[in-house]
C-alpha cells in the first residue's frame, strides 16, 4: 500500500512523510525489508523536496533506509546513499609560488 500515488494532493506532505517514516520503521522492525526501504525512500523524497537536503530529518531517514539496504545486502548503494550526507571536500591547497626563505635564527 503505498502512502502517496504522486498523483494526488496532499494538504501538508511532511505529515505523510512523517506516516511513511513511521510506518518504515514499524516494517523494518519486523524484518520486512523491502517494505521498509519503500516507505523510507518515499519519506525520504518528500522530506528532500519540502525541507531541503540538508535538514536533519532528511539525514536521519537517509541513516534509517542505508540501514535496510545494508539488511537486504545493496551496501554499495547504502554506502552511496551516506556519501550524500558528506560536504563536498574544500579543493587543495595551491602550492605558493616561489622558493621558501630560509628563516633567520636571532642570536
Amino acid at each position: 500500500m503505498a502512502l502517496d500515488d504522486g498523483e494526488t494532493k496532499h494538504p501538508d506532505d511532511t505529515t505523510i512523510a512523517i506516516s511513511a517514516s513511521a510506518y518504515g520503521d514499524m516494517q523494518a522492525g519486523r524484518g520486512k525489508w523491502a517494505d521498509a526501504e519503500r516507505l523510507y525512500k518515499q519519506a525520504l523524497e518528500m522530506y528532500q523536496k519540502h525541507l531541503g537536503p540538508a535538514s536533519p530529518d532528511v539525514k536521519k531517514i537517509r541513516g534509517e533506509l542505508a540501514n535496510v539496504l545494508v539488511k537486504e545486502g545493496k551496501g554499495k548503494e547504502a554506502k552511496q546513499l551516506l556519501a550524500e550526507d558528506k560536504p563536498a571536500s574544500p579543493p587543495p591547497e595551491k602550492e605558493k609560488q616561489g622558493r621558501a626563505r630560509p628563516r633567520r635564527h636571532s642570536h
